[in-house]
């Protein structure tokens, strides 16, 4: 496969690793925001290009891409 970095897109919900691993790849990260996130993950020196409330919002940034 040829895809460039530009072209991922990490969808995820641990901003640990999931996250993490994304901004470590240097590809643009999406968070879910599932039972395990609280609003202290977001103040960490990890962040996610994207923030969602359930995995359906996800195709709300697909209209745009």
């Amino acid at each position: 496969m040829n895809i460039e970095k530009n072209e991922i897109l990490m969808v995820g919900d641990k901003i640990g690793t999931d996250i993490l691993g994304a901004n470590n790849a240097g590809i643009k990260s999406a968070l879910i925001k599932t039972g395990e996130f609280q609003k202290t993950n977001l103040e960490g020196e990890v962040h996610p290009d994207f923030i969602f409330d359930f995995i359906g919002d996800i195709e709300r940034l697909f209209c745009f891409l």
